[in-house]
């Protein structure tokens, strides 16, 4: 569909129903089409930060699609960078999870907290290892995030990494300072984590390089030799 018509389209439809005129420029937003969402704001400029039926401000959907001048012009008009939408995500969360550094780095230009979290207590880095987004790991950590930052879980930014198999975020974070035994609620720490999801080569830099405590004890009493599945990650873990 071309962009002509997906304007017709999004138009078409916002008179359908009431709940589709108070979303109309949640969905503007969320499409890239600046041009109308700035028609709509100059009629109705206090609702810049209306949520829509999940929460989400124009912002958030503008963030997490990659809308990146919808962003800059969201905030210039005072789009809110901190609200939340559903689970608590931010725009700079949904940004991070959406693989939208250039965003990210909009938002952070214009005062999002590097170490805001969500409902889970996940903040943009975490969302970022988890995703395995290197340079956006970097620009974070660069403009204050903390590599130790722990969600309701006790989860930091390294269990993420580990958990989700980034060899070379592990990498970056350690050398950024990340504790390699820190504990989750379970008193899981990396380790434990990428022994658990059998990541052979996280485990044999964790033991290495990162200097991993190999003989820490989780809250069920176990090591990380002890929560590994492969006999391979087993026996390096013994052997280190």
């Amino acid at each position: 569909m071309g962009r002509g018509s997906r304007r017709k389209s999004v138009l078409d439809d916002v008179e359908k129903t009431q709940a589709d005129i108070d979303n109309q420029p949640h969905r503007l937003a969320a499409n890239g089409i600046l041009d109308l969402l700035k028609k709509y704001f100059e009629a109705h400029e206090d609702e810049v930060n209306a949520v829509d039926d999940r929460g989400c401000t124009p912002l958030i959907w503008a963030a997490r699609n990659g809308h990146i001048e919808v962003v800059k012009y969201l905030v210039e008009v005072g789009g809110d960078v901190e609200m939340g939408g559903y689970g608590g995500m931010k725009s700079i969360h949904h940004a991070a999870n959406n693989f939208q550094e250039a965003v990210v780095g909009v938002l952070l230009e214009r005062g999002a907290n590097p170490n805001g979290t969500d409902e889970m207590g996940n903040c943009s880095l975490h969302y970022a290892c988890a995703r395995g987004i290197l340079n956006l790991v970097v620009t974070l950590i660069e403009k204050g995030a903390d590599v130790n930052l722990g969600n309701d879980q006790g989860t930091t930014p390294l269990h993420k990494a580990c958990i989700y198999g980034h060899l070379a975020i592990v990498k970056k974070l350690l050398q950024f300072g990340a504790d390699a035994d820190a504990a989750d609620k379970d008193g899981n720490t990396p380790l434990h984590c990428a022994a658990r999801v059998g990541f052979a080569n996280i485990c044999k830099h964790l033991a290495g390089e990162g200097k991993a405590n190999l003989r820490k004890a989780n809250n069920a009493g176990k090591s990380p030799a002890e929560m590994a599945l492969d006999a391979e990650i087993q026996e390096l873990l013994v052997a280190v």
